[in-house]
């Protein structure tokens, strides 16, 4: 279950180690597995708040979807932030991947929380 759960993690995790070594890493900031990993550490804390939702008859799930919205992007600004102030080199670079990875955990997430909503 777990592995279904993080099984695009994993597949980005290998794309990004293949461009790592490929002739396409100046696409890549420096910092790139810092930015994977929170990215991680975000997703799973956003699945924990959506399952919780999720239990209690489906009750709280509007409340608990909207909590974990509003908290992924509180975190991913101050990640920016103290990115920023961090890692003087690169700066557009790491926004942009930063950027790139949101999209990605977030086109991921809204298809995760559509086939969830089907079952409802």
């Amino acid at each position: 279950m777990v592995l279904k759960k993080y099984a695009l993690s994993f597949i980005l995790f290998i794309v990004l180690f293949l461009v790592k070594l490929s002739p396409w890493q100046h696409f890549l900031h420096s910092k790139i597995w810092v930015i994977f990993a929170f990215f991680v550490a975000l997703d799973f804390l956003v699945k924990m708040l959506v399952e919780q939702g999720m239990t209690n008859k489906r009750e709280n799930f509007v409340q608990f979807y909207l909590a974990s919205v509003v908290l992924r992007f509180i975190l991913l600004l101050v990640f920016i932030g103290f990115g920023l102030f961090m890692y003087k080199e690169n700066q557009n670079l790491f926004v942009l991947n930063v950027f790139v990875l949101y999209l990605f955990f977030t086109i991921f997430e809204i298809s995760t929380l559509l086939s969830k909503l089907r079952r409802f």
